[in-house]
C-alpha cells in the first residue's frame, strides 16, 4: 500500500513564512539602525565643532542570502582618530563600540521579538 503526499501547499507555506519573517527582520533592523545613529549622535563624548563627525555616523540594516545585517559606522575622514586605541585619545573618545554595547541586549530582544511576528 503507498501513499502520495502532495507537499506544495505546504512548501509555498514555508516560503511565504520565510519571506515573511526575513521581511519584519529587515523592517526591525532598519529600526535598530535609526536607534543606533541617534544613541551615537547623542551620547558622543567629544564636542562637536564642525557637526562633520555627528553627520558621520550612520547606521543602516540590509539583507543579503537571508542574513540580515546591521552596521554602525563613521564617515568622517578624522572618526578614525576618535575611535582607535592606536592614536593620540586611546579610543576614549570613540563612540561606536560603546553604542553598541549599551544597545545590543535591546536590539536583539526586539528582533526575536521581530521574528516571531513574522513567522
Amino acid at each position: 500500500m503507498s501513499m502520495a503526499v502532495k507537499l506544495g501547499a505546504h512548501r509555498r507555506a514555508l516560503s511565504m513564512a520565510r519571506q515573511n519573517t526575513l521581511a519584519a527582520c529587515l523592517n526591525y533592523g532598519q529600526a535598530a539602525a535609526v536607534r543606533l545613529t541617534q544613541e551615537a549622535r547623542r551620547a558622543r563624548g567629544w564636542t562637536d565643532r564642525t557637526q562633520q563627525a555627528r553627520q558621520g555616523l550612520q547606521g543602516s540594516a540590509s539583507a543579503a542570502s537571508g542574513r540580515i545585517r546591521v552596521e554602525l559606522e563613521q564617515s568622517a575622514p578624522h572618526g578614525v582618530y576618535l575611535e582607535t586605541v592606536r592614536f593620540r585619545h586611546k579610543g576614549r573618545l570613540g563612540v561606536l563600540f560603546p553604542t553598541l554595547r549599551r544597545c545590543a541586549p535591546q536590539i536583539v530582544t526586539g528582533w526575536a521579538q521581530a521574528a516571531r511576528r513574522g513567522a
